[in-house]
């Protein structure tokens, strides 16, 4: 078996999720799904196993999903009923099991690319993938692809293309008057794993990705054949696409993304018309002029709607922000953050960012010479104003919004939100006790009881300053805990309170009931 090369989660339309359609057990290879038998539905339905996504927009949209590893089910969206057709199983095949989904949609069709093999395993290249098309949304071409095939189809505006990789450097290409042709190869000479494919209106299909030049120096190549067979090459001019760790997205037959997930390494590659050069639409901003901190030590930040910083520090003591100018596309003057005096040195912590977070925070890791390290948060609402917190053993919380950050501090709390900075004073005593916020000016608490070995109470302060239980939780017996952690993937912040054989894994919400700690194991 060929292990898996990386594929970024922004690259996939979900990995896990999204598995779509087209082909029942039997079908032969070209073979086409009709959609006879759909009833009338109302709502996504709920699966066991990958929970329904949508493909597509619009009145044209799909939702697909799985009940179990070996059955796909699909739905359409009806636009005059305004509402989605009863499940309909896709996929059934003895001795396959499935687990990612690939999608490609625009106004014209949708592609997919349905990950399968005997059994699929998350980290191998499967073997056993289908590729699948639909125009109408009911009836659907479909192909196993005999070779190894992860990465995303592609489709043309006018819906009578699509196109799918196979190996990274071979495609196969689908046509509306024809059906499926062979795989054939793109000329494209690398194997760093992230390439995509592109494919027009005209049937021509591009495959742009990280290879070597005649002197041994990494290129981004775009490699173009047409519907004819012609094949012709260019080197997209002013990229380095990283040839062991690039990543290359197609959004539509124009535009391709480099690097996605990190907002400092993200261009934008743009052709102005069908069969025209690969160019540099909007650089890297890391590759702007102005920027003074080094590559080493610095965290870049970016929340919805505002300005893309770089957190770091030359001597590892005082630390500065610079903030992106896209329209100057230059970085602006460093201010400083915080100095944290002399013989501390800091480093970044953990500090990957997932959606929905709409505060900055960067958390270090501090040291006065030989002593134990600390714990500290840098954190602010808008990337100019930052506050320094010591978080010592206990972490922060973010809201489920992700617009609410607080941080746990000697005696008091630091409640970050998008108006500004707080002192809230809370006193929290066990090890595994927590603070989250409930508003910019408020903060929540996981509470120990004396005596007890878990946190059993979720506690809301009222106006006179005393604490309210809202919530009894169900705890580990026979067990004590410990220590939490958290995990900041995406919010709300998910607090994993650790014993020596038990574990409990909570996010903290608010519902229509009220504020609720809620057991997460999905996440853990």
């Amino acid at each position: 078996m060929t292990s898996r090369r990386t594929t970024p989660v922004l690259v996939r339309v979900v990995t896990m999720l999204l598995l779509a359609a087209g082909l029942t057990a039997g079908l032969g290879t070209g073979s086409s799904l009709g959609g006879a038998g759909e009833r009338a539905g109302g709502g996504l339905a709920a699966y066991g196993f990958l929970r329904a996504r949508v493909v597509g927009a619009g009145d044209r949209r799909v939702a697909v999903g799985m009940p179990n590893r070996r059955v796909v089910k699909v739905q359409r969206w009806v636009p005059a009923t305004r509402s989605w057709t009863a499940p309909r199983t896709l996929f059934r095949s003895p001795g396959v099991t499935c687990g990612g989904i690939e999608a490609a949609a625009s106004s014209g069709a949708i592609a997919l690319l349905l990950e399968c093999d005997t059994p699929y395993y998350e980290d191998t290249a499967p073997t056993h993938s289908m590729a699948l098309v639909s125009r109408d949304l009911q009836t659907w071409a479909t192909r196993r692809i005999r070779a190894e095939a992860y990465q995303p189809p592609a489709v043309s505006p006018g819906g009578g293309y699509a196109a799918w990789l196979t190996g990274g450097d071979r495609t196969m290409l689908w046509r509306a008057d024809v059906g499926f042709g062979p795989i054939v190869t793109s000329g494209l000479d690398g194997d760093g794993g992230a390439e995509t494919v592109v494919v027009d209106d005209t049937g021509a299909v591009d495959v742009l990705g990280a290879e070597s030049d005649d002197a041994g120096r990494c290129v981004l190549g775009a490699h173009r054949r047409t519907l004819s067979g012609v094949l012709t090459h260019q080197v997209v001019p002013g990229v380095d696409p990283g040839c062991t760790e690039g990543t290359l997205v197609t959004t539509d037959d124009r535009h391709v993304v480099g690097d996605p997930t990190s907002p400092e390494q993200r261009y934008v590659l743009a052709r102005t018309g069908t069969g025209g050069p690969w160019l540099v639409e909007t650089p890297a901003p890391v590759d702007q002029p102005g920027l003074v901190l080094g590559a080493a030590g610095t965290t870049y930040v970016q929340v919805p709607g505002r300005s893309l910083v770089a957190v770091g520090s030359l001597d590892r003591r005082r630390f500065v922000v610079q903030a992106y100018d896209p329209v100057a596309r230059a970085w602006r003057t460093a201010a400083p953050v915080h100095d944290f005096g002399p013989g501390q040195r800091c480093r970044p912590g953990s500090s990957w960012r997932g959606e929905g977070h709409r505060i900055y925070w960067v958390s270090l890791s501090c040291r006065r010479g030989d002593g134990p390290r600390s714990e500290r948060l840098l954190t602010g609402p808008d990337g100019r104003r930052w506050v320094q917190v010591r978080l010592g053993r206990r972490p922060f919380a973010v809201s489920g919004g992700g617009g609410l950050l607080a941080a746990p501090g000697p005696g008091r709390a630091t409640v970050v939100s998008e108006k500004g900075v707080a002192r809230v004073r809370v006193r929290i005593d066990r090890s595994c006790d927590v603070v989250f916020p409930t508003s910019p000016t408020s903060v929540g608490r996981l509470h120990t009881r004396p005596g007890r070995a878990w946190p059993d109470r979720l506690q809301l302060r009222r106006p006179d300053g005393r604490w309210h239980t809202v919530q009894r939780l169900r705890v580990p017996r026979h067990d004590r805990c410990g220590a939490v952690f958290a995990e900041q993937d995406q919010p709300p912040t998910l607090l994993v309170l650790s014993g020596r054989r038990a574990t409990l894994p909570l996010t903290i919400r608010r519902g229509p009931s009220g504020w609720r700690a809620v057991r997460t194991p999905g996440r853990f």
